[in-house]
């Protein structure tokens, strides 16, 4: 099947190739001193100017390094961990400085072309939108980002632009690999009679390297500017992706299955998304100096969800309904489906100016969503694991039927000085507004609730030398951000089945089956952090051949009211308060057409709770680094080795399970020749065992082995 697909791919590419394909940068620099980015202040400035931690990554980066698709980046970029339910990185659960949803909601903001693609009820992104290759640009703005991007981004922000800098060119890819794997991916970028157009696309289908975590994912857009005089310019974006993943579920430490398999409890597990997105901008230019910009986003959902919860089988006490054991038995599982269907229109109007005789730039902006859904809850099957053996037919029982709405509202002034030669101050102010109605018939329920927050933001940045030999800055910020409880968290009233045991004898007991208290949880409260960050960016130039890039960063957070999901008692809750502190770094270096990078990342993020004080929460490893170099011979052959390692990290917040650590190393050989490359991956290339997730439940740990080694080859020309 593989070689089938080569093989034709091949003819199709050598039939299509008519243009000489000139080489890429033979470096791989990671931190570019004098690029221009949005992402910072949402208006274009300098890197060097920005007071918080700023990448920007091209597609010649991320063509260079060994990942076959863009969402792993992240492995080898400071501050970022990546893990994955799955086996494999094509539907992660990214964190950033210690902020970790877990796969139940996000901290992070991301935007593909102007368009926020984080979910408006549970903040989840579609990461399959990044399972391709055709982004041109991506902008990372690490650290609270509230006082310009809202409550998603108290970890940061990720801004990925597929508009491609090179005008009439096609780009086509197909890949096939392990697992049955398929990949198809184009990008085309035109210019009409001023009509710029870009087109996109990618298909993908793999069988997982798990029993039952076969994927299959669609997506495609496009973007479309045309001026329609000097002053103005008319935008049209749309973003879609068509999603569905099989769920194969965690094992068990204690398990004798394969790292390959599936229980069954997991096996009708999956989630099954359709999302479509439109958005349509107009830019005004008033003077010279002012410009008006408005956005208006409709967003289309619907999603399907079944997941299924296994939990302990308690004995209880039937006089003080406490437990006094465990049962000797399997889990007990209880399976839901979830059915929802949305409809999302974001709108935004900005005022930006350049008071070129002040050396100030500002942006005033306001933004309002609302989002109005309904929801669908069912009761599928439970029972223990040989009853979900020989489960043959599942039932769908309603348990929640109900429709509600979020609405938000923004206001927010950003602005950017050069006070001094070479001195940059950044002053921001964002105030949220945001409101909760939901409507239920079953069960029978009126909910309202409002939240409201104010982020400021406070920076400076100093670009203390500049030569063609070398550059050098440091920066640093405080500010405020917060992250709102979502939907889902305050309003998910479906409930879990348990089973227990009741002893009516020393040796006998009876199954009862009870149903626990909602998911959901009215009285959550925001959470809110404190941040202060210090950075440093140095780029050594010794000769056009010769150049070394570093940068490091520190960073310390107090969060107020975190937001957890309890597993011992299936509800979200603040867990109080907590601190996440650390540092960054990295260095880059490139000698003619040898690179080579290295990567750290210490987080500690601490409970300040009495109980667990001064430990690490669950999920979160201390140490992260990376490392990897690239070469390039003249003949057209280039090689790339990479390494990600992950320690110090814990299954439970009182520290009593360590999760083990592990190193894993990824590699690819290319080879291009006028328009036609080809490219072999291997990734897990010692073929290790190891996961980067897990949990523990009634002192038993649950792990999501991750894929060993496995291999994608790669044919794309451009024409």
């Amino acid at each position: 099947m593989t070689i089938r697909y080569i093989a034709a791919s091949i003819f199709i590419i050598l039939f299509c190739t008519n243009k000489y394909f000139s080489q890429q940068s033979d470096s791989i620099k990671i931190y570019q001193y004098n690029e221009i980015v949005i992402t910072a202040d949402k208006f274009e400035s300098p890197l060097f100017s920005s007071t918080s931690t700023t990448t920007k990554i091209n597609s010649k980066i991320l063509s260079k390094l060994p990942i076959n698709s863009n969402i792993e980046i992240f492995k080898y970029i400071p501050g970022f961990n990546i893990t994955s339910t799955s086996g494999n990185y094509l539907s992660p659960i990214l964190s950033l400085r210690g902020f970790n949803g877990g796969g139940e909601a996000e901290y992070i903001s991301v935007f593909v072309d102007n368009i926020q693609i984080n979910d408006v009820e549970t903040g989840l992104v579609d990461w399959y939108l990044l399972a391709n290759n055709y982004t041109n640009n991506i902008e990372l703005l690490l650290g609270g980002s509230s006082s310009l991007y809202g409550d998603f981004a108290m970890g940061g922000v990720i801004d990925i632009r597929t508009f491609d800098d090179e005008i009439n060119k096609t780009k086509f890819s197909q890949a096939s690999g392990s697992y049955k794997t398929l990949k198809f991916n184009f990008n085309s970028s035109y210019n009409f009679s001023g009509i710029q157009m870009n087109l996109f696309g990618n298909y993908l289908t793999n069988d997982g390297f798990r029993e039952h975590s076969k994927i299959k994912a669609i997506s495609f857009g496009g973007n479309l500017l045309y001026n329609l005089n000097n002053n103005s310019t008319i935008r049209f974006t749309t973003v879609n992706n068509f999603n569905n993943e099989e769920i194969p579920g965690a094992l068990s430490q204690n398990s004798v299955v394969k790292n390959s398999s599936s229980l069954p409890f997991f096996k009708f597990d999956e989630n099954d998304i359709n999302k479509i997105r439109f958005n349509i901008g107009y830019d005004y230019i008033i003077t010279n100096q002012n410009k008006l910009l408005f956005d208006l986003t409709y967003i289309n959902k619907n999603s399907s969800n079944i997941r299924t919860f296994t939990n302990n089988t308690p004995i209880i006490d039937i006089n003080t309904f406490q437990p006094i054991g465990v049962y000797d038995t399997t889990l007990y599982g209880d399976t839901k489906s979830s059915e929802i269907k949305s409809n999302v229109l974001n709108g935004k109007a900005h005022f930006y100016s350049d008071l070129k005789m002040l050396k100030t730039k500002a942006i005033f902006g306001v933004d309002y969503l609302v989002s109005y859904y309904d929801n669908i809850t069912n009761d599928i099957f439970n029972g223990f694991e040989i009853d979900y053996t020989n489960m043959k037919n599942s039932v769908r029982n309603k348990i929640v039927d109900g429709s509600g709405n979020r609405k938000k509202f923004a206001a927010y002034l950003n602005m950017k000085s050069e006070i001094f030669n070479n001195l940059f101050m950044n002053v921001g102010l964002r105030y949220d507004y945001l409101v909760d109605n939901y409507s239920g018939t079953l069960p029978d329920t009126a909910i309202n609730v409002t939240n409201d927050a104010i982020s400021p933001k406070f920076g400076l940045s100093y670009n203390y030398y500049s030569s063609k030999s070398y550059n050098g800055r440091i920066y640093g910020n405080i500010n405020k951000s917060f992250k709102a409880p979502t939907v889902e968290q305050l309003l998910d009233l479906k409930k879990l089945n348990f089973g227990i045991f009741i002893p009516i004898s020393q040796t006998d007991f009876v199954f009862q089956k009870i149903k626990a208290a909602p998911f959901g949880n009215l009285l959550l409260k925001p959470q809110e952090s404190t941040n202060f960050e210090f950075g440093t960016n140095q780029q050594l130039i010794l000769s056009e051949q010769i150049q070394v890039d570093l940068s490091g960063t520190v960073y310390y957070s107090k969060i107020k009211n975190e937001i957890d999901f309890d597993l011992q008692s299936f509800k979200y809750e603040n867990i109080a308060n907590s601190k996440h502190f650390g540092s960054e770094f990295g260095i880059n270096a490139s000698v003619n057409k040898f690179n080579t990078f290295a990567n750290f990342t210490l987080t500690q993020a601490e409970s300040l709770e009495d109980e667990k004080k001064g430990l690490q929460l669950k999920g979160i490893p201390k140490n992260i680094y990376s490392f990897g170099f690239s070469y390039l011979f003249d003949f057209g052959i280039n090689l790339s080795l990479a390494a990600n390692s992950s320690s110090g990290g814990y299954f439970d917040d009182f520290n009593k399970n360590k999760m083990p650590d592990f190193i894993t190393w990824d590699s690819k050989i290319g080879y291009s020749y006028q328009s036609f490359i080809l490219n072999i991956f291997i990734n897990n290339l010692f073929n290790k065992e190891y996961y980067t997730l897990g949990y523990t439940l009634e002192n038993e740990n649950y792990y999501y082995p991750m894929a060993q080694r496995n291999f994608l080859i790669e044919i794309s020309t451009q024409f």
